[in-house]
């Protein structure tokens, strides 16, 4: 269903929409997002909701604000949803469409390495630098600064 062609119900239901979208990967990505965050029983509520990681009430009440905000983002089914900020909260303004490879450097878990001002995860020193993990953590490991453990 394109941008804006959805049906809104009447009456007593009016702030329910018909949409047809319920089956869609986009619809679930939204529905987990807000077990996630609103419910305590969920198994990873504890990396969400529990750390106080909310949505924005566009989103949390109005799924096709959030598929209208997705598709106007470069939503696609390759794609997954990241925050910015692994701390801050699902909202337009902290939250893109990325591939899983760039989602998992961005999870607060992984060590980030600064180098003149720009941030490194360990994969990132091993594909653009040539170095080993192994060795860049022994070298971190004996002490030496992020460009010692780099450039040997």
């Amino acid at each position: 269903m394109a941008k804006g062609q959805y049906k809104h119900k009447e009456g007593k239901e009016a702030s329910r929409f018909t949409h047809g979208l319920i089956k869609t990967r986009l619809y679930r990505i939204w529905s987990n997002m807000k077990t996630r965050c609103f419910n305590p029983n969920a198994t990873r509520f504890e990396g969400w909701g529990g750390k106080g990681i909310t949505i924005c009430p566009e989103w949390k009440y109005d799924f096709l604000t959030f598929y209208d905000w997705s598709q106007s983002n470069g939503y696609s089914d390759e794609l997954t949803l990241d925050r910015i900020n692994p701390d801050g909260n699902y909202e337009p303004s902290n939250c893109r469409w990325v591939t899983y490879t760039e989602q998992n450097k961005n999870k607060s878990c992984v060590p980030k390495y600064e180098l003149d001002g720009i941030q490194f995860t360990q994969s990132d020193v091993e594909r653009l630098f040539g170095v080993k993990r192994t060795t860049f953590q022994v070298r971190l490991k004996r002490g030496l600064s992020v460009r010692s453990a780099i450039y040997g």
